[in-house]
């Protein structure tokens, strides 16, 4: 497990429920852990773009209804990395819609 970090999962919509969360382990690389984290959000955001109407109600659904990734430190001995899913979603939606952008199957 490298160095006793792990990259788990909430799902932003049963963000309490302990049975919602699930970990990639250690399939994850100890430097790939951010950047699969940040893999998993941008998939996600592009699988729903074109559901939602603008920038706003993309990020409405993706606290909703989308992943939160985030690595966590296994053991009190061990840092984990600061990464926000929600900063990260948010920054990534600015960039997919750009103002006055809408998805593909919205009219214009």
């Amino acid at each position: 497990m490298g160095n006793g970090l792990r990259v788990f999962f909430d799902d932003n919509f049963h963000y309490m429920s302990p049975e919602a969360r699930s970990s990639a382990g250690a399939l994850v690389r100890r430097k790939k852990r951010r950047p699969f984290c940040r893999r998993i959000i941008k998939e996600w955001l592009q699988e729903h773009l074109e559901q939602c109407a603008d920038k706003a109600e993309l990020e409405h659904m993706y606290k909703t209804f989308g992943p939160d990734p985030f690595v966590a430190a296994a053991a009190p001995e061990f840092t984990a990395p600061a990464f926000s899913a929600w900063s990260y979603a948010a920054g990534q939606i600015e960039r997919l819609l750009a103002p006055g952008d809408r998805p593909h199957n919205q009219p214009g």
